[in-house]
Order: structure tokens, then C-alpha cells, then sequence
């Protein structure tokens, strides 16, 4: 039998093809994938917390939170904390299987938490002067959240809702940072809202800034002492909050204010002026002399231009129970702790911003604010004060 010539012969296999080529293949067809981009790849799943206007904070901005109560802004606010909605857990043993078993309990609404300046309008004040005059009074408002341009990007209402804390700024005769309060509020619901348009102005408090410089403290016959007080810690005022079900609403929970706990006044002043609250400390509290020894005081916070008083707060039935030597700067200070039954807030922002401080005594460029010499109050104490050249003697550790 003859061969075929070699230009006839036929190949009966089909054509090999190597892994390098496949793999080649397969890499450019995912490359046009990717750069052209196929519908059912895109992902169309909404993001549960994504807000319907994100796309109008431009890049770069900032949001600022605005306050409305009753359904009138009051005023922006430093920062916002919290404020969420959650499911409680509950946890349960199923017969004798040793892994706890979990589900959802009812709703619960987080805490807000505020700080903000002293340019909010007067409303929000007097909700906080009714707290810590025992009222518990309730607001309804919202949390409105806008772009630098004043676009609204969502509320988060809050009905029925306490001030569970309020914490005054704290007072440094050396500082030039802005001073806020931060307030807490309980809120027996909470509600978001998906919001546009354009927000209002808020109104405009014709207020200056706190100013943690400018302070005057008076205490009922330790006046001298007081002028050279150089620090005073945050003033601090918790409302109880008590949670309960009411179950002509469905059994949703409801929430009522209780009993308001005070924070102790804790001020430092240098050692050579604290002569005064020695001799208060060894009547009070090492002689046990307590009854009639309880002191009355007032805090007043000033504006920047120091001509102006911003808030006033009561202090009362003060006790010194603690004197602590502390160095500030190099010198020698002392910390005075004093505990204090009811604090009051009789004058806020806006109520009356026009009035001077009284009596009138300029700013010195040579001496801090907080030492100005001030007129005594009325009521005057058992204890004299004693001579400017005795040094004071501060209680000696067991």
C-alpha cells in the first residue's frame, strides 16, 4: 500500500489549545467587564441608613444641627450625640439546651445628648431653669440637620421628652476657649425623617458667647476668699428618669421625672487667700459645728466684654466637707470641695441680656476677672474673717 504524499495527509485530532492561552482569554474578557460595566452585576440594594439628599452636601462641607422646639427653631447647636432607636434583647433557656436562646423585647429610644453655646433663644433656657426648679416640664421638637448651604438633610423628632442632665460649663480664669453647656435629654420617642428644602433662619439671640474667664462666685460671708478663685469644676444637676408601660397606649413605654440629684462645687484658689474656707472647715467639719453653718452662694457668668451677666445660678445650703493642697502652675492652690443640695437657674440667656453686672467693676488688665473686689450678700456669716497677715493653716493628713 502506497502513502499518502505528505501535502494530503489528514489530521484527525482537533487543535490543542495551552492553559496560557484560556487563562489570556479569560482575563481580557473580565477586563471588558469590568470597564464597561453589565447592568446585573450593578448593586441596587438601598442602604437602610442612607439619607435621600446625601448628594446635596457638596465636597468638603459640614453639617450643623438646629434645635426646634414646639415647632420653632431655637438656635444651632455645637455638637449632637446618640439619640438611636435599638431592640432590646431578651434572653431565654429552651428546656435543656445549653445555649441561651435570644429575640427582640420592645423598643428603646437612646438618650440625646446637646451642646450647645448661648445663642439658642429663650424657650430652650427656660426648659432647663424648669428642670432644676423641680417642674419636669416636657417639650416636643426635633433634631434638623442642614448642609453649609442651609439645605434640611433629615429630622429626628422627639416627643414627650425630659432633661435627664444638665452640665454647666466649667470656669478657668487663664482660658480663652468658648465654654458650652451639655445637656441630656430622655425622650419617650424618637422618629426619623426623611426632609428637603430649605431651612429658616434661626433665630438671632442677640447674646455674646460664655466665656469660662469670666465668672464671679459669691459665697454668704467668704466674699474676699471668693474674688481670687481661679477654678471652678462643671456644676452638674441629674434629673431621675423613671421608665414605666401604660397600658391604655398599647403598652408602650412612658417616661416620668423623678427626684434631681445635685453635683458637689469643687473650686481651686491660691493658698495665701484660702484663709476664709479654712476657718469654715474647721468649724464644719473637725469642731462638727454643722447646724446654721450651711452657706448660700451665687455663681454668675459673664460675657465676654465681662459687662454683662449671661446666667445666674443659686447655689444652696453649701457644706465644705474637703480641702485639698494642689500646685497649679508652680504655685501652691487649694481645692475645695463643697456638696450642695438645690442648684437654680434664675437668670439664662436671653432673659435679660441687657443688665450689668452689679455692682459695676471694669475689666483689669493687671488683675484676673474673677479677683475683683465685690459687694458681700446680705445675709451675714458667724464666722469673722481673719487678719490679712495670718497665713492659713490647711488640716494636717492623719
Amino acid at each position: 500500500m502506497k502513502s499518502l504524499p505528505p501535502q494530503q495527509t489528514i489530521n484527525t485530532h482537533r487543535p490543542q489549545h495551552s492553559r496560557r492561552d484560556f487563562l489570556t482569554k479569560t482575563a481580557i474578557l473580565s477586563g471588558g467587564i469590568l470597564a464597561f460595566g453589565l447592568p446585573f452585576l450593578k448593586d441596587h440594594t438601598p442602604s437602610v441608613f442612607a439619607a435621600p439628599s446625601r448628594q446635596t452636601v457638596p465636597s468638603g462641607g459640614t453639617l450643623q444641627y438646629l434645635l426646634e422646639l414646639d415647632g420653632t427653631i431655637v438656635g444651632p447647636l455645637n455638637s449632637m450625640e446618640s439619640g438611636f432607636i435599638s431592640g432590646e434583647i431578651l434572653t431565654y433557656q429552651d428546656g435543656n439546651d445549653l445555649f441561651l436562646r435570644k429575640r427582640l423585647g420592645r423598643v428603646k429610644y437612646e438618650d440625646i445628648v446637646l451642646t450647645c453655646g448661648a445663642n439658642l433663644s429663650l424657650p430652650f433656657y427656660q426648659w432647663l431653669a424648669g428642670t432644676l426648679n423641680q417642674q419636669s416640664p416636657r417639650k416636643n421638637g426635633a433634631i434638623v440637620t442642614v448642609n453649609q448651604n442651609g439645605q434640611i438633610i433629615d429630622r429626628r423628632e422627639f416627643q414627650n421628652t425630659l432633661v435627664k442632665e444638665v452640665r454647666f460649663p466649667a470656669l478657668d480664669g487663664a482660658s480663652n476657649e468658648p465654654a458650652y453647656f451639655k445637656v441630656t435629654l430622655s425622650p419617650e420617642r424618637i422618629r426619623y425623617q426623611s426632609a428637603s428644602g430649605q431651612a429658616g433662619p434661626p433665630p438671632r439671640a442677640d447674646l455674646a458667647s460664655l466665656s469660662p474667664s469670666r465668672f464671679r462666685l459669691q459665697i454668704q460671708g467668704l466674699e474676699p476668699a471668693c474674688a481670687f478663685v481661679q477654678h471652678i469644676d462643671s456644676l452638674v444637676v441629674s434629673q431621675e428618669i423613671i421608665s414605666y408601660r401604660d397600658g391604655g397606649t398599647g403598652g408602650e413605654s412612658k417616661v416620668r421625672g423623678g427626684r434631681l440629684q445635685v453635683g458637689n462645687v469643687v473650686i481651686t484658689l491660691p493658698q495665701h487667700q484660702a484663709g476664709l474656707f479654712t476657718a469654715w472647715f474647721s468649724d464644719f467639719v473637725l469642731q462638727g459645728q454643722v447646724a446654721g453653718n450651711r452657706k448660700q452662694g451665687t455663681l454668675e457668668l459673664f460675657s465676654p466684654d465681662g459687662q454683662s451677666v449671661l446666667a445666674t445660678v443659686i447655689l444652696g445650703n453649701l457644706g465644705i466637707f474637703r480641702m485639698a493642697p494642689v500646685t497649679v502652675g508652680g504655685a501652691s492652690h487649694v481645692q475645695i470641695e463643697m456638696f450642695c443640695e438645690t442648684m437654680q437657674l434664675t437668670q439664662f440667656p436671653g432673659s435679660n441680656s441687657s443688665r450689668t453686672s452689679q455692682p459695676t467693676a471694669p475689666v483689669q488688665n493687671t488683675m484676673p476677672f474673677t479677683q475683683q473686689k465685690v459687694l458681700p450678700l446680705q445675709p451675714k456669716s458667724r464666722i469673722q474673717p481673719r487678719r490679712e497677715n495670718v497665713t492659713p493653716r490647711l488640716p494636717q493628713k492623719p
